[in-house]
């Protein structure tokens, strides 16, 4: 008897096994328990940004507004303030910290695009969510000095899928960005093919994402660019 009612013994650690299970299903393990039961979509299309340098931010801002969401991180607290101004959900801290990884609100997110001037911080980055997001959809920047080389040295499953293009690593962006380069969006019809395309923008324009039919957002790799 605890305080009068029969059985009052097994309430408190009834209630801490409540917490805990409550606990568990936080931040990742949320997303995921969530599909599992059926309460999210199945192939989630949003995009987690890893980095939110300006042009990382001009990228997120054109994915945002095909309709897909997006979260920035980044441990610089000038580019995580920026991206709010400018109105991009943004967090401030350590991609590689549990404890982040763990707060964050993945609902909607399907794919992680690592974006930081760190090739060591993109590979970890992309390491510890492919639990969350698969193999498949973890990616990273084409490491410095990697671009030269038509094969990469190090192994798929210690980093993400390499991003765009040989030649795209930080300092790729980097400079295209300060050269005046931004993100545009360009409709594909039978008339305006893909060879159209790059007829008008010439061999310079570099194409990151394909928007299908389906509303589906496909990210361009090195290994079918």
């Amino acid at each position: 008897v605890y305080r009068g009612h029969e059985q009052g013994d097994l309430l408190v650690p009834a209630t801490f096994a409540v917490i805990a299970g409550t606990v568990l299903f936080y931040g990742p393990a949320a997303a995921l328990a969530a599909r599992w039961l059926g309460l999210a979509k199945s192939s989630p299309q949003g995009v987690l940004f890893v980095g939110a340098q300006p042009w990382a931010r001009a990228l997120a801002q054109e994915v945002e507004e095909h309709g897909f969401r997006v979260l920035l991180v980044d441990a610089n607290r000038g580019n995580v303030s920026a991206a709010r101004m400018e109105g991009l959900p943004a967090v401030c801290g350590s991609i590689l910290s549990d404890e982040l990884k763990d707060e964050l609100d993945l609902d909607g997110i399907g794919k992680l695009l690592a974006l930081t001037p760190n090739d060591e911080v993109n590979s970890l980055a992309a390491i510890q969510f492919v639990e969350v997001f698969g193999r498949a959809n973890v990616y990273q920047l084409v490491p410095k000095g990697e671009s030269e080389t038509r094969r990469s040295s190090v192994p798929l499953h210690l980093r993400g899928r390499l991003l765009f293009g040989r030649d795209a690593t930080f300092d790729f962006f980097l400079q295209r960005s300060l050269s005046g380069a931004e993100p545009r969006s360009t409709n594909l019809t039978e008339k305006f093919g893909f060879e159209s395309f790059k007829d008008v923008h010439g061999p310079d324009a570099l194409p990151l994402f394909l928007v299908t039919e389906a509303k589906e957002l496909v990210v361009l790799t090195t290994e079918g660019p």
